[in-house]
């Protein structure tokens, strides 16, 4: 390639695939890379802190001093990808709305931001930590979720991906027998889990409603 022509660069599919290049390597490393570099700080954060309720409501800047790092910097990652997504929405405009895509860097970034506030603030929504904790469960799904997508970037796990989802979507009238099934064996157990915690709860003397 020292040796190669300088006419062959002027080719347009040569410079296409420069181009591609050089774009794959842009998404690498100021989007895939700072999302993994976030997505570990959310999860660490959600695990270890908002687990403890002796963290609960204590301010955005008291608490234990990691964990207020952990919010400074998760706010200011937060804050990068809505840049992101602003330039995108100036860029292709109504476009970017019709692209479903779109929409789960979004939603998980406004989770993100919910539990942040929702966990160090006292004067916010005002969920109890069972509550937080679900949806703090939500947005760690989704954030997997993504990062299972992102994988499609290269070239070694694209292939997976893309056989993964085409399987599901082969099988999709399958899983909905599946998800039936489930629902219905769910529905009936929690009835039945209802009627015993509560004939616990009276036969205890913890409670006298039946």
């Amino acid at each position: 390639m020292r040796n190669a022509d300088p006419l062959v660069y002027e080719n347009k599919m040569i410079q296409f695939i420069r181009n591609e290049l050089d774009f794959k390597d842009w998404v690498v490393w100021l989007m895939f890379v700072p999302y993994c570099i976030y997505m570990a700080m959310v999860c660490y954060y959600f695990c270890v802190f908002t687990t403890d309720e002796s963290q609960y409501h204590l301010g955005f800047f008291n608490g234990k001093p990691f964990s207020v790092v952990l919010r400074v910097c998760i706010i200011v990652f937060t804050a990068y990808f809505f840049i992101i997504e602003l330039r995108q929405i100036k860029l292709f405009g109504a476009k970017y709305f019709l692209t479903p895509q779109n929409y789960p860097y979004l939603v998980i970034y406004l989770l993100v931001l919910f539990v942040i506030f929702e966990h160090s603030t006292t004067h916010f929504v005002g969920l109890d930590a069972l509550r937080l904790a679900q949806v703090s469960s939500v947005t760690t799904l989704l954030l997997w979720a993504n990062l299972y997508y992102w994988m499609r970037l290269f070239s070694n796990t694209a292939m997976y991906v893309d056989m993964i989802n085409q399987t599901i979507y082969d099988v999709r009238y399958f899983l909905l027998l599946v998800v039936i099934e489930v629902c219905a064996f769910g529905n009936a157990i929690m009835i039945l889990n209802y009627i015993e915690s509560r004939h616990y709860l009276v036969s205890s003397g913890l409670s006298t409603d039946y």
